[in-house]
């Protein structure tokens, strides 16, 4: 029997499988490439894409949700539309999955276990696990509800994946952290689509770096600025309260600039973020290193830091 389940339903899904705001966790992982790999026989990119040519990307999922494979050896973790999302930059294209509960794309029907005839499920990571070093272990985390390109062209599939005969997995669990890449020599990105006249494409991108996206972002990012240009900091987390500390090269920020910051609720990845008024008053001509500490509700602490420098 198949279990379809509503845009209303998917919504809540996404909420359930994220649920407890406290206990979840999103990890993001971003990744430098370069493209291995184009076959585009009809055109379908417009030789937007060429072998060699450097890409960005990053992939996110909740950490927590659980394991929908009894197997031991086959992990695969079902992500919501709010949880897990993917996206890679090569030239002007951007490849991305939809992250709108309301999309087509999310309204189902999907997956059943043990029903190979279901269409399956749009977003998941999974975990194979090999106890022989001449079969390896496989780590990917897969979309196939994706946003369109701007000619039209489809997004039908992006996977990052990750193969080691190293073995470094002994169960099937969801990694908490990025991958080591020196256990995986072999580590690609797929992206395959059709343009609207249906000739299909295929690109294959080299993962050269990953790096874990820090728990907390600064908004904006490490860059400089012209006096009196305006700089609204927006600190980026999970479930934040308020923003505990603040200081500019060591020295604390008033409480009364505290104050005015505010928790601002994003709908994207089960985040949030707290957006502070214009700070270049207290910064000083030339660098300054800006540094943040956010309260969760979890009773945890989080902190980053950025630098920011005024020109004048």
């Amino acid at each position: 029997m198949k279990i379809r389940f509503s845009t209303g339903c998917i919504a809540s899904l996404s909420l359930a499988l994220g649920s407890g705001s406290a206990v979840a966790e999103i990890l993001t992982v971003e990744i430098t490439a370069h493209v291995e790999m184009i076959d585009d026989p009809g055109n379908a990119l417009s030789g937007q894409v060429t072998v060699g040519q450097t890409a960005t990307g990053r992939y996110s999922y909740e950490t927590t949700v659980l394991d929908s494979n009894p197997n031991y050896d086959y992990g695969s973790y079902r992500q919501g539309p709010l949880q897990g999302q993917i996206s890679f930059n090569v030239g002007a294209l951007k490849f991305e999955s939809v992250n709108d509960p309301a999309s087509p794309k999310w309204t189902g029907p999907f997956e059943v276990p043990g029903d190979v005839t279901s269409p399956p499920w749009p977003f998941k990571a999974n975990v194979s696990v090999s106890h022989f070093s001449e079969y390896p272990s496989v780590f990917t985390v897969m979309s196939e509800a994706n946003k369109p390109l701007t000619t039209g062209t489809s997004v039908d599939f992006v996977v990052a994946m990750f193969r080691s005969f190293a073995n470094p997995f002994y169960q099937d669990s969801l990694p908490t952290q990025a991958p080591d890449l020196t256990l995986y020599p072999e580590r690609q990105v797929h992206v395959l689509g059709r343009s609207v006249s249906g000739q299909y494409y295929f690109v294959q991108l080299r993962i050269d770096s990953v790096s874990v996206l820090p728990q907390l972002q600064i908004s904006p990012n490490q860059s400089s600025f012209v006096r009196p240009q305006q700089i609204d900091p927006a600190l980026i987390t999970k479930t934040p309260i308020n923003v505990t500390r603040a200081s500019v090269n060591g020295s604390p920020l008033p409480s009364s600039y505290l104050a005015q910051c505010q928790v601002v609720t994003l709908t994207a990845q089960n985040r949030a973020a707290i957006r502070c008024p214009n700070i270049v008053p207290w910064l000083l001509a030339g660098q300054n290193r800006v540094e943040w500490s956010v309260d969760l509700v979890d009773g945890s602490t989080t902190s980053s830091a950025v630098d920011w420098e005024v020109i004048e």
